[in-house]
Parts: C-alpha cells; sequence; structure tokens
C-alpha cells in the first residue's frame, strides 16, 4: 500500500475532526452560523445570473429559459467554487499552522486533505441546491444522482493542486499574494459562464484534458440533456486527477523535511 494512502487510513479521525474544526471555526460568530453554506451558493450565483443572464440565454441557445440559465451557470460555479476556495488557502496553509509543521510527529500532509474536503463538502450542498434545482424546473432524471461521482476526477484534481501550491507557498511567499489574479483568470478561462466549444480550438484541446473543464460540460450534461458521460471519458478524467494528486504528494512529501527550516 503506498505511503500516502496508509498516512490518510492509519489518521482517519485526525482528518475527521480538523473537517469538522475547519468548518465549524468558518461561521463561528455569525448569526447564520451554517446557513451560509447554502446562502453564500445561492447569493453568488443570483448575483451573475442577473448580471450576465440575459447574454448568456441569448448567446448559447438556451431559448431564452431563465431558469435553463440559471442551471447552466450553476453547474459551472459549482465545481469552481470548491477549486476557487482550495487554491485561496492553499498556499498559506503551512504559514497558517507553523506550530503542527514543527512538530514532528503530525502528518502535514493532511492539510490539504482537510481543506479540499472542507471545500468539497460545500461542493456537496452545491450539488443538492442545482439538484433541487433541476427538479424544481422539470430536469429530474435519475442521473442527476450520479453527479457526486461525476465530480470524483475534479476533486482528486483540486487536492493535488493542494499540494502543489501549499509546497510552492512554502518556499515563495509571493504565491499567496498572485491567487486572487489567478483565480478570476482561471474563473474567465474556463467554460463557467460559456461552453467549452464557444474556446479558440486551442484552448478546446487543452481543456479537454483538463479534469475542470470536463465535469463542468459533464454536469451541464447530466442536469440539462440527462446524458450521462462515456465511462472512456470519465475514466480518463479519474487518471489525469490521479495523476494530478500523485503528483502534488510526492512534491510535497520531497519537500517536507525543509519546511521547518524555512517557516
Amino acid at each position: 500500500m503506498p505511503f500516502g494512502v496508509r498516512s490518510f487510513i492509519s489518521n482517519r479521525y485526525l482528518i475527521t475532526q480538523l473537517i469538522r474544526r475547519e468548518i465549524l471555526l468558518k461561521y463561528r460568530g455569525s448569526l447564520l452560523g451554517i446557513s451560509w453554506s447554502f446562502l453564500h451558493p445561492l447569493l453568488v450565483l443570483g448575483a451573475y445570473v442577473i448580471a450576465l443572464g440575459p447574454l448568456i440565454s441569448d448567446r448559447w441557445g438556451l431559448n431564452g429559459s431563465h431558469w435553463d440559465t440559471v442551471l447552466f451557470v450553476y453547474c459551472g460555479l459549482s465545481v469552481f467554487s470548491p477549486f476557487a476556495e482550495v487554491i485561496a488557502a492553499s498556499p498559506r496553509l503551512l504559514q497558517n499552522h507553523q506550530s503542527y509543521v514543527k512538530k514532528i510527529i503530525f502528518p502535514t500532509e493532511v492539510l490539504s486533505v482537510v481543506t479540499t474536503c472542507s471545500a468539497v463538502i460545500h461542493g456537496l450542498v452545491s450539488l443538492f441546491i442545482l439538484t433541487v434545482l433541476a427538479c424544481a424546473n422539470g430536469h429530474w432524471h435519475p442521473a442527476l444522482l450520479a453527479l457526486p461521482l461525476l465530480l470524483l476526477p475534479a476533486w482528486l484534481f483540486i487536492l493535488g493542486i493542494s499540494w502543489l501550491l501549499c509546497t510552492a507557498g512554502a518556499f515563495i511567499r509571493d504565491v499567496s499574494h498572485a491567487m486572487p489574479v489567478i483565480t478570476q483568470l482561471a474563473l474567465f478561462l474556463s467554460p463557467v459562464f460559456y461552453p467549452t466549444s464557444a474556446m479558440p480550438k486551442a484552448l478546446q484541446v487543452l481543456q479537454s484534458y483538463n479534469p475542470l473543464a470536463v465535469a463542468m460540460e459533464q454536469t451541464r450534461g447530466t442536469v440539462l440533456r440527462h446524458s450521462l458521460p462515456s465511462l472512456e471519458s470519465w475514466s480518463l478524467m479519474l487518471l489525469i486527477g490521479s495523476f494530478i494528486m500523485a503528483l502534488g504528494l510526492a512534491s510535497f512529501n520531497s519537500a517536507k523535511e525543509d519546511f521547518a527550516d524555512v517557516l
């Protein structure tokens, strides 16, 4: 069994407790508490739909349907939001947990797992809202139940990116300052507000190997067209997501011994 898998299994209780703590701390002191996990995606969706709804509906052939426009945008946001949350936090993970880093017995690799799982839980809330909206608009189909499985490759990809950014952020403090700009660029370069087919051909080819972009299109296909992706396409994304995850963990482990010195 690979070292990383053994570590996560042996530290599963620690990971569970840290995820619980992460979620509770995020909403501690707010009047609405954990209700924000439902309200925040709805407010973000409303803002984008009000600003861009007519343009999206007319431009991408949604037949002027307001609800289809909402679902079109939300399919993209439900995939992108966990990614944005993770890359914003990852570069400063080790700096914000220096007391853990300097404890030799603490498995620092779980910090990215905790951050990603916390974001995925919020992503699952978004998927629940998406499913409710789809059903309310007459888009109920058994394929909707497969949405969490469809997003698994994207979540593995996000975890790998978290480890890579966590490693880079420990040595290069500028990485964390660049994240807001990179997040905005990623938002508008990803097919959140438009289909991949609207991109230049070169970008279409690149996005066909991007688990995030593919997950957005597969989610739209499932919600709006009631069709599941092919097993070959999903398996390819799972392979790419797993490779990025393994690459990120290997990068993190290779630099692990130096973290205490650079922080």
